[in-house]
């Protein structure tokens, strides 16, 4: 045994000298670590760009198919608009002819003919109306006088299917050449009913039919959505292209492919998506969102190239990269910097003492890390590394804010810690096929994710998924999105178009009843059209303020003062500040009208001097008060009570409720009673909307 200051002054290697031996060891050792530390933090910006691209890549496909499945719904909204006025139009052609023999037609071809001729213009999208025969020639035509007696329709879809046993109401056919003016056309016919031929109920007795020319009808497809290559178009169930953007010159053929929309036409979808090459003659592959007409074997169909949504992820992507790319090449010339700078101070510094070179290395692992953390720690996005065991080795603090835990506290800790308890289960399985092929992903594409926070409540997320590859392992680096406000948007847009197709069936429900009654009765066609045309104008006033107003009501104040408008200065109004409901506002718009174009024509407001009070009052509260409401007329002729009641009084009642009318010789007046609570924006839900 001997002391420590023998060994000295014998010159035996004591403890300074081992530890001057060893540092060039721990020297290279620690410049390892550091080109281990400088590599991480080069990979680190690149696996977070890899991961984002991929979530772009996948946002940017939905996308285009919530736009295309946005532009199928407003094609199929605009094209059951176009087939129900033909569908009227119809109807009113057929009426026009009610009573009439083929032989009558023919005797009055030259008045008939100027009627459908002034009635074309005024339905939209049509091209000509005409009339065949139960043996399939031609009576009528609005564009041709007179129409030739040896041309035949036999041959025609139409008269085909509307001539079988089982015939559908309204027809749609395939697209034709005209044989009178050879015009490109597809029809929309029902059969002729009514007629003076002696037939019995039931029986075919021709066919009357609107033409439409397709490529006017999808000119109207313009506006619907802004990407000039979007292919919009209307087709058949069996395939045929009725109208389609872009327009064509000549019947296109049928299409036969893809298997997932004639299996979905067979299923009974109404909507959806799929890929497609067969819609335009171009050859190119689109992605394809359809909607069925609702009622008609019709779809509505969008589409746009699959090499526009590649487009729009690349400059996507570009636009990420010009950014990340020069951020990794200038970290990237920093770390090799400071790495050449370190194994020069090294090989330099190799005869310095240890604390020297200890000291060097230090400060370079400390720059290193300090870039590593700045773009780590202030990403936007969660993130974490996760080793080949489960275990989480890095969090930055957005992640750790999401999920409500304090800095530090997951690390080594399961990944599955951050996962719902009903899908742990499968998790492992998860990470393994992602170790097999770790290409960059969307975890659970098709699937909703959800997270489990610190407190046991979950949200919904988006994870892209990377390896990262160090000297120390592989890593699967994790980037988690928390998409509740996102979430929360998609409903909202849902809820939003499930109202406005509610109230779109609503308003359709609305006209179609107008309609019927307008145009039935003793009136003459121009009186009909007349009294359906104000209460439209009617209607779609109402319809425009309460649009004004997000359908949240409106004043019965400004319904009154909008439908009296015309007679200002003979109208006295007196009532309250009422909001009323959506079908309250409908309502009190149509009475209104009813009233004052009765007054106008018969009444006070038929001759100078005559005038209107309107006045209502309410009692009680929301709930359970009433609105007293009172029409009286002044001034005007003689009143007597009419000899029968005709659709105004009907739509009175229907509208406010039968009341008390009472025709005195001083002028008619008409009073009721409502309850509050039906009538009120806000008092209850609007039971007739809801229906």
């Amino acid at each position: 045994m001997h002391s420590k200051t023998e060994d000295r002054a014998k010159g035996s290697p004591g403890p300074a000298a081992s530890s001057g031996d060893a540092s060039p060891a721990r020297a290279h050792d620690r410049l390892a670590r550091l080109r281990a530390l400088l590599i991480f933090a080069v990979l680190l910006p690149l696996g977070l760009m890899a991961g984002e691209a991929a979530l772009v890549w996948n946002r940017a496909w939905s996308e285009a198919e919530k736009e295309l499945s946005r532009t199928a719904d407003a094609a199929a909204e605009y094209s059951l608009r176009a087939f129900e006025t033909h569908r009227i139009a119809l109807a009113q052609v057929n009426q026009v002819l009610g009573g009439l023999s083929d032989d009558n037609i023919r005797t009055r071809e030259r008045d008939l003919h100027e009627q459908l001729k002034r009635l074309v213009p005024e339905i939209p999208l049509i091209q000509t109306i005409a009339v065949n025969d139960r043996h399939g020639g031609v009576l009528l035509t609005a564009n041709v006088y007179p129409v030739p007696r040896d041309v035949t329709v036999v041959d025609r879809e139409w008269w085909r299917d509307l001539s079988a046993d089982r015939a559908p109401r309204t027809h749609v056919s395939r697209v034709y050449v005209g044989k009178l003016d050879q015009f490109l056309f597809f029809s929309v016919s029902r059969r002729r009913t009514g007629s003076g031929n002696g037939l019995p109920d039931g029986t075919f007795d021709g066919v009357v039919n609107v033409s439409v020319q397709p490529n006017e009808f999808a000119a109207g497809f313009n506006h619907l959505t802004d990407v000039p290559d979007d292919a919009i178009a209307l087709i058949r169930a069996d395939g045929q292209i009725l109208a389609r953007r872009p327009a064509f010159k000549a019947p296109l053929a049928p299409i036969t492919q893809p298997a997932a929309f004639f299996s979905a036409v067979a299923g009974g979808r109404d909507r959806g998506t799929y890929r497609g090459v067969r819609l335009v003659e171009d050859g190119m592959e689109r992605l394809v969102a359809y909607r069925k007409v609702q009622g008609y074997p019709v779809y509505a169909v969008a589409a746009r190239e699959v090499d526009v949504v590649v487009a729009s992820w690349v400059n996507s992507v570009a636009r990420l990269g010009a950014i990340g790319i020069p951020a990794v090449c200038v970290l990237g010339v920093l770390a090799l910097f400071a790495y050449r700078r370190s194994r020069d101070a090294q090989a330099m510094q190799a005869s310095l003492i240890e604390m020297t070179a200890r000291r060097a290395a230090a400060d370079a692992a400390r720059a290193a890390e300090a870039r590593f953390h700045a773009i780590f720690q202030y990403s936007p996005s969660g993130v974490l590394a996760v080793d080949r065991d489960g275990r989480i080795r890095l969090t930055n603090p957005m992640l750790e804010q999401q999920f409500g835990y304090a800095s530090g506290e997951l690390i080594g800790e399961p990944v599955e810690r951050l996962v719902p308890e009903r899908f742990r289960t499968g998790h492992p399985a998860l990470r393994a096929r992602f170790a097999a092929d770790p290409t960059p992903r969307r975890m659970g594409a098709g699937r909703d994710l959800y997270g489990l926070r610190k407190d046991g409540s979950e949200f919904p997320v988006e994870i892209g998924l990377s390896s990262l590859a160090t000297e120390d392992g592989e890593y699967a680096l994790a980037i988690i999105i928390d998409i509740t406000e996102r979430r929360l948007a998609e409903r909202r847009e849902k809820l939003l178009a499930g109202e406005l197709q509610h109230r779109t069936k609503n308003l359709f429900a609305v006209v179609h009843a107008l309609a019927q009654r307008s145009l039935r009765g003793e009136q003459t066609l121009d009186e009909a059209r007349e009294a359906f045309a104000g209460r439209i104008e009617a209607l779609a006033r109402a319809e425009q303020r309460l649009t004004n107003s997000a359908w949240k009501g409106t004043s019965l104040n400004e319904v009154v003062a909008a439908e009296l408008e015309p007679f200002v200065g003979r109208v006295k109004i007196e009532g309250a500040e009422l909001m009323l409901s959506p079908q309250a506002a409908q309502n009190f718009a149509l009475a209104l009208h009813e009233l004052a174009t009765n007054a106008a024509k018969y009444g006070a407001l038929s001759v100078p001097g005559g005038t209107v009070s309107v006045a209502w009052a309410m009692g009680g509260d929301a709930h359970r008060g009433e609105l007293r409401f009172r029409w009286q007329e002044r001034g005007g002729p003689s009143v007597a009570p009419p000899a029968r009641s005709g659709f105004g009084t009907a739509l009175l009642k229907a509208t406010l409720g039968a009341g008390h009318i009472e025709y005195a010789a001083q002028g008619l007046s008409y009073e009721v009673d409502l309850p509050l609570a039906e009538i009120a924006a806000g008092a209850k839900e609007d039971s007739a909307d809801r229906a």
